[in-house]
């Protein structure tokens, strides 16, 4: 079984927890196909092409998603390619002479034809916008697919790769959630749920005219996003907003790859635990504020695209492998966008989980 070993931290009242190791969007050990293994090719043979070239910098634009999938993972595309860019000595700069952009597409799995990957082509381009190079990729991991996709679904643990993968399908071509008042749940009777405070109140959820779950937050209001743990373990939460992971602006940050320390928060057994904020360090978060398009987070992380999408991913943690529950598997401008609003005190504790696989994946929309 792929796990990963955390360093979390412990909300001192409330058993919060925030965990440290793979970025929020990806699975906890970096499953084979992940969208950051791919990039990491992709990033390599961007390398080698602006060498050629003579080039040590690039500029990363826009990512968009498929047409008929109301997704926003464009943003979090751009930011991971960046940072794997970086940690090859590219300075991303947005007056360089040459620019990436490109597109991610949902296809059938030609290997199987009932699962679906999703395609990354990038292109690189001159600034007479001639063609330079083309990079593809093909993502298949399960909590990739189901992350750029901005899919609500319940993934079962114990199944394997396939089965789950036709979940995210059948999710993506016939979204279905279960309001549960203002909790937002994956089906009905799932441990785990997402609520929407806005100015420190729930609010109720809708669905969109696609049937995914929508909760609408107008310009100039904070919300704070509470997610709910029923099962009894400790359940580990990653997020991103507008494609960005919720520690990107994070203070804490780890020596070795000089990225974010943490990328998780970890709910009590039978708790809850609501994350007010853009964590800034174990006292501090600036909280959640929508503002209009151009100067809220994705945009300070200069990485652009679709935004108004909040995605929830949760999975089970405990103190030791052995310790995880008997099912895990056992495989191998009417745009908006969210920004900083006021900082707000918090009370965080470093500590150490085992995460298991992603078992509910909940996205919701808050622009339309």
């Amino acid at each position: 079984m792929k796990r990963n070993t955390a360093r979390v931290c412990r909300s001192l009242a409330i058993l919060a927890v925030v965990v440290f190791g793979s970025l929020g969007f990806a699975s906890p050990a970096q499953a084979k196909g992940s969208l950051k293994e791919q990039v990491a090719v992709i990033a390599q043979d961007i390398v080698a092409a602006l060498q050629d070239l003579k080039q040590t910098s690039v500029a990363v634009g826009d990512f968009t998603g498929p047409p008929a999938v109301d997704s926003n993972f464009g943003p979090g595309l751009a930011e991971v390619l960046r940072q794997e860019l970086t940690n090859l000595k590219v300075s991303v700069n947005k007056d360089a002479p040459y620019a990436l952009q490109g597109r991610y597409v949902k296809l059938d799995d030609k290997e199987n034809r009932d699962n679906i990957v999703v395609k990354l082509a990038l292109e690189l381009r001159d600034s007479n916008d001639d063609l330079k190079g083309n990079f593809q990729a093909i993502v298949k991991d399960n909590a990739s697919i189901a992350q750029m996709l901005g899919v609500t679904v319940s993934l079962p643990p114990k199944a394997p790769r396939d089965d789950r993968n036709e979940k995210i399908k059948d999710a993506v071509e016939n979204p279905k959630v279960f309001l549960d008042g203002t909790k937002i749940r994956t089906k009905k009777g799932s441990e785990y749920a997402v609520e929407i405070l806005v100015n420190g109140q729930p609010r109720k959820p809708t669905l969109d005219d696609k049937g995914n779950p929508y909760v609408e937050i107008k310009r100039g209001e904070i919300y704070a996003v509470k997610t709910h743990n029923d099962a009894r373990t400790e359940g580990a939460v990653s997020m991103t907003i507008d494609g960005v992971d919720q520690f990107h602006f994070s203070k804490v940050r780890d020596p070795k790859t000089g990225g974010p320390k943490y990328s998780n928060y970890i709910v009590a057994p039978t708790g809850s635990y609501t994350i007010e904020g853009w964590h800034k360090d174990n006292s501090v978060v600036d909280q959640f504020l929508v503002t209009e398009k151009g100067l809220g987070a994705a945009t300070k992380a200069k990485v652009f695209g679709k935004t108004g999408v909040i995605t929830v991913t949760f999975r089970v943690a405990a103190l030791n492998a052995k310790d995880l529950p008997e099912d895990e598997n056992a495989r191998g401008s009417s745009e908006n966008e969210t920004g900083f609003g006021p900082p707000k005190a918090v009370n965080l504790k470093e500590v150490t989980r085992v995460l298991g696989v992603e078992r509910d994946i909940i996205s919701i929309r808050y622009t339309r």
